[in-house]
Formats: C-alpha cells, sequence, structure tokens
C-alpha cells in the first residue's frame, strides 16, 4: 500500500458555462446531475467528477465524452498510478464535510481535495477490485431500468384499469371497450362503470393524525428491530413509492 496525496493521482479542471451549446446527446452535469444534452464533450475520457458547490456526497463517474457546469469539476486521472473507478470508489466513502470551505453554501476548493491523502494498492490489484464493483454497478444499473420499467408498467395498467375503464370483466376482456355498462356522473362530470361510486377517503376508513414517540423514553426509538413508523421526511423521500420499513 501506498500513501499519496489526491494531487499525485488527478488533475482537477473547472467546470464551464453550457448555455451556449446546441441540443446533442453529450450529458451536461452539474452537482446533482444531468442537466440536459448539449453537442460539445469538455472531456472525452474516464473522469471523476467532484462537486464544487452543492451536496460534497455527490461524487461522480463518467466513462463516455461529457461537460460539466461550474459547480462540478471534472479531473484527468493519472491511470499509471491509479485505477479511475477504484479511485471514485474509493473518494465516495470519504466524509468531506469537514473540508468544506463556504459559509453557506457547501463549496471545496482545488487545495481541499488536493490534500487528501489516499492509501493505494497496487494498480493491479486496483483493477481487479475495479472490475468486481463495476459488475455490481452494471447490475444496479439494471435493476434500476427495470424498476423504471415496472413502475411505468404499473401506471400505463393503471390508467387503462382505472381512467379508461377497461379493467378485465367477467369474461376477462377491456370492460368499457367490450360495451361494459356506463352511467353519467355529474360529479366527476363523466361516465363510469355502473357498479361504481364516488365517495371519500373517510367513507372507507378511518384517518387518525399521527404523532412523534416521546423522546424521553429510550425504549420508543430502536434500529433494526420493532414496530416501524413513518415521518413526513420519509414520505417526502419516497413519493410514490411503499413505505417498506423505517425506524
Amino acid at each position: 500500500m501506498k500513501l499519496l496525496k489526491l494531487k499525485d493521482l488527478i488533475k482537477i479542471k473547472n467546470g464551464k458555462d453550457h448555455k451556449h451549446l446546441k441540443e446533442g446527446n453529450i450529458p451536461i452535469l452539474g452537482s446533482g446531475g444531468i442537466m440536459r444534452f448539449g453537442n460539445k464533450a469538455i472531456y472525452e475520457k474516464e473522469s471523476i467528477l467532484l462537486p464544487r458547490k452543492g451536496s460534497l456526497s455527490n461524487i461522480q463517474f463518467s466513462n463516455v465524452p461529457f461537460w460539466t457546469v461550474d459547480t462540478l469539476y471534472y479531473t484527468e486521472v493519472n491511470t499509471q498510478l491509479c485505477n479511475p473507478f477504484y479511485l471514485y470508489n474509493y473518494l465516495k466513502i470519504l466524509n468531506l464535510e469537514s473540508l468544506n470551505t463556504g459559509t453557506g453554501v457547501p463549496s471545496m476548493t482545488f487545495d481541499s481535495y488536493y490534500n487528501l491523502v489516499i492509501n493505494l494498492p497496487s494498480l493491479a490489484i486496483q483493477n481487479t477490485v475495479s472490475a468486481i464493483l463495476w459488475n455490481i454497478e452494471r447490475k444496479i444499473q439494471l435493476n434500476n431500468k427495470i424498476n423504471d420499467n415496472l413502475e411505468q408498467i404499473a401506471k400505463t395498467l393503471y390508467d387503462y384499469w382505472f381512467v379508461q375503464f377497461d379493467f378485465p370483466d367477467a369474461n376477462g376482456k377491456p370492460y368499457k371497450t367490450s360495451g361494459g355498462k356506463m352511467i353519467w356522473n355529474a360529479e366527476l362530470n363523466r361516465d363510469i362503470p355502473v357498479d361504481w361510486e364516488v365517495g371519500t377517503l373517510d367513507s372507507i376508513g378511518d384517518i387518525i393524525g399521527g404523532s412523534t414517540p416521546s423522546k424521553a423514553i429510550d425504549d420508543n426509538f430502536c434500529y433494526g428491530e420493532g414496530t416501524p413508523w413513518i415521518t413526513p421526511k420519509d414520505l417526502s423521500n419516497n413519493k410514490g413509492k411503499k413505505i417498506y420499513n423505517t425506524w
């Protein structure tokens, strides 16, 4: 293992304004991810993208041509000393908040990054570890695409069944398209299936306000065991998704 400064492994470059770029297929990246697609690249090799402002934990990696704006540094990696994807994963696990030089919006200077001490194994080991990590990353990306596709299918099915009213009838055929009986509903100002009715949530159950368990009792708060409970923050972070478990 070797102890090196990050300045020995990368050269940090400033991002640039993108407004002059025409539409294209080159991702234009900010500290929050892809902003749009342009027609020119600022850099075309593998690169670790380091936040200059904003969330300091959002370190990104690119192995395709890209453009970065001024809130995101890009880097030229010394591939004679390190594997870019290995170094990216190494930097992701570091806590960079203590290096923040901004008084308001979190900010990082060149020197804040350059003075980081990196503990590197041999390049051969880096390459082996990187190959394993890359296979895992590809699997995660594939699973995310599958989840996105399933979510889109669910939305389409919901629209088909409950907006267009073509849910399967007793014979497994689309209800409305197959001549299922419809009746006018003045409240919705549209036809709905004859056996359906309009109501409110309180007509099918009681709506009860929640409350935060007393913080004076330690047993109210446990992690990994106990009864799940949901806070407004959980809901805001999981819009349109099921809450599986939270403590």
